[in-house]
């Protein structure tokens, strides 16, 4: 992912022989399905749009508590974080990454109009690292760390041909979180929630987790995870409903009755997950349809149910019918001032008329943020707080106190942090 390409650029860019290790077949790993956002104040293009937020802004609502995961972020690596994001975004810029001239966000860059992050940042750190001699291996998973004298001396990969050992003075670990891996899951979050399956790639399985551990590194913030709430799945696809509840569309229980904000973000997932059913419905009317072109697949498909009204839905789903019409009537009603003083929703839309619809949705963990416990310079440590000289983590298999806050600045400015520290490291290893 961007963090381990950040990681590798700048370690050669220091000097160093880098090698790049990739468990799949394609490089990216979970940046590469990045959104169009990138966690930045202060930003050239941010004041031109009229934004007064400044990069002490950003550190004072990183260290207050995220909205996705109800922690709160160390000081000492928010600050870094904050500070960092404007010179991030130019040198992702300079690498071929093109910000959005015309929209921004107070603690937000866009990225230019129809493209996603993702689409364009992982071509834009492969190029680079390819221009700079990074030389990388796909279908080659690391399972165990070398170590010598207490310190990491490389990495035990299989590959398609056999098992490798790669010697290195300085192994950096950017394997991702662990949503892949259900027995973790039950082991570092419980409640179930190895049952929810995962809104990533399947390589996140905690291996540089596993791997850093044995080697003598604590383990931290495990039970630190988001999850995203509007999933819908159909034949072993997954769609995110949250288009549709963008425009209008709200969530309801198996009663037919709404219990949370419905773009209240991640945390909001667990309110889901807390139903004895495990399992919510979004619920529409036809001047929704517009928002999502795989709606009207799915509806014909019979994944989202259609019925003509409340009762006729009740039939297909079980839904209280007489509920879901009060509930119904009391939005449509809200909608005409576009505020919702039982649950704080921000976007109130007329989104009832026509025919009824109901898609199941039930959460599904997107990202994990505990792993390896690192220092700010991203060092791997050990329960007594000292450095495992050789070693370290960035992205989601590090906990660095971070938290998952804003995850692709992190990767950018922490990634860079790592691969100028490891190639500082080597230079004076033996």
């Amino acid at each position: 992912g961007s963090a381990g390409f950040a990681a590798a650029i700048r370690a050669a860019e220091a000097g160093s022989s880098v090698i790049l290790l990739e468990v799949n077949t394609w490089f990216g790993g979970a940046s590469r399905v990045a959104t169009g956002i990138f966690g930045c104040a202060g930003h050239p293009i941010q004041k031109a749009l009229g934004f007064k937020t400044t990069p002490e802004d950003l550190y004072q609502l990183y260290i207050g508590e995220a909205a996705a995961t109800h922690t709160v972020g160390e000081p000492d690596v928010a600050r870094i974080l904050a500070d960092g994001a404007i010179p991030a975004a130019d040198w992702l810029e300079s690498l071929g990454v093109r910000w959005s001239r015309k929209k921004a966000q107070k603690f937000f860059l866009n990225i230019e109009e129809g493209v996603r992050l993702g689409q364009v940042l992982i071509p834009a750190l492969e190029a680079k690292a390819k221009s700079l001699g990074v030389a990388m291996r796909t279908r080659t998973r690391a399972t165990e760390l070398i170590t010598s004298g207490g310190r990491v001396t490389g990495v035990i990969c299989k590959t398609p041909k056999g098992v490798t050992r790669y010697a290195a003075k300085a192994v950096i670990l950017a394997t991702g979180g662990f949503e892949g891996n259900p027995h973790m899951i039950a082991k570092y979050i419980g409640d179930g929630w190895d049952m929810a399956g995962f809104y990533c790639t399947p390589a996140d399985r905690g291996d540089g987790q596993r791997m850093g551990e044995a080697a003598g590194a604590e383990l931290a913030d495990m039970d630190v995870f988001k999850a995203n709430p509007t999933i819908h799945r159909f034949e072993g696809n997954k769609y995110n409903m949250r288009p549709a509840v963008n425009a209008g569309a709200i969530i309801v229980n198996q009663d037919g009755v709404r219990f949370m904000n419905e773009t209240g973000g991640y945390w909001e997932a667990r309110k889901i997950w807390a139903l004895p059913q495990k399992q919510a419905w979004v619920v529409f009317g036809d001047p929704v349809l517009a928002a999502d072109k795989r709606l009207p697949g799915l509806i014909a498909a019979g994944s989202i149910v259609k019925a003509v009204d409340a009762a006729a839905l009740e039939m297909k789903t079980g839904i209280n019918g007489k509920a879901l019409a009060d509930t119904i009537a009391a939005y449509t009603k809200l909608a005409e001032t576009g505020k919702d003083p039982d649950f704080g929703r921000a976007n109130v839309k007329p989104a009832f008329g026509g025919s009824l619809y109901a898609a199941p949705i039930s959460p599904m963990i997107q990202g994990t943020f505990g792993g390896v416990k690192t220092n700010a310079q991203t060092e791997a440590l050990r329960p007594d707080g000292s450095v495992i000289p050789g070693l370290y983590a960035v992205g989601e298999c590090a906990a660095s106190g971070l938290r998952g806050l804003n995850p692709q600045t992190a990767n950018a400015v922490f990634g860079s942090i790592a691969g100028r520290q490891a190639a500082a490291w080597a230079k004076t290893a033996l």
